[in-house]
């Protein structure tokens, strides 16, 4: 069963393993030609996966009806982590950074900010959906998928902002309180976004491994 803790940092290894339907070690003995008996065509690409090496060996198995000569290759493959960031990551990183232009939307452009809420809320949502369409299903992937719902919480706090936002500037001795949240807002939010990023990454690719089952 593979492990998919680290999931897209993860690597794999895949068995096979030969051997005889009809005929035990008395009649057939399985053996690779040669120390490099498996070829590997260059031609033959996974999109999201790398083959690192590959590990023949030969064994004898026991079972009821007698002792059973096998052949048995490890395949070692490396999940290509740039696909994983081309396909999900980096389409919902520019999301949530097209979402903070509302920042320098004047307070009463309200049609212009709902428009590029509803917009980006909605490409968020969808993008988010066929992400986890792609997604092995496994639950060890549970907390790699607080990605994207850490990033639909920085655009949600985004809207919360907004709402409150215009709700201050019906009242005209609050528009510039109204407006200095927008000004706070384009530091605070990418600031908090970028230390998600690093934490998210630092944690994943050097401790994942040592804290998750």
């Amino acid at each position: 069963m593979q492990n998919l803790a680290r999931y897209p940092l993860d690597s794999q290894s895949c068995a096979l393993r030969i051997l005889s339907y009809a005929y035990d070690t008395d009649e057939i003995v399985i053996k690779w030609n040669g120390p490099d008996p498996i070829d590997v065509n260059p031609e033959i690409r996974m999109p999201d996966m790398r083959l690192r090496s590959i590990h023949p060996s030969i064994r004898n198995d026991t079972y009821a009806t007698g002792i059973w000569s096998c052949a048995l290759a490890d395949f070692h493959v490396d999940r290509e982590i740039m696909h994983h960031i081309i396909q999900s990551y980096l389409p919902t990183a520019l999301i949530v950074v097209i979402s903070w232009f509302s920042f320098w939307l004047d307070v009463e452009a309200v049609p212009g900010r709902v428009s590029l809420s509803i917009t980006t809320l909605l490409t968020l949502a969808t993008q988010s959906s066929a992400a986890r369409m792609a997604l092995p299903q496994k639950k060890q992937l549970r907390e790699m998928n607080q990605t994207p719902v850490l990033m639909r919480q920085n655009f949600l706090s985004n809207r919360k902002r907004k709402a409150i936002e215009e709700r201050m500037n019906r009242v005209e001795e609050n528009r510039k309180y109204a407006q200095s949240i927008d000004r706070r807002s384009r530091v605070y939010f990418p600031l908090a976004f970028i230390s998600f990023n690093v934490i998210y990454w630092i944690y994943y690719i050097k401790y994942a491994v040592d804290t998750i089952d």
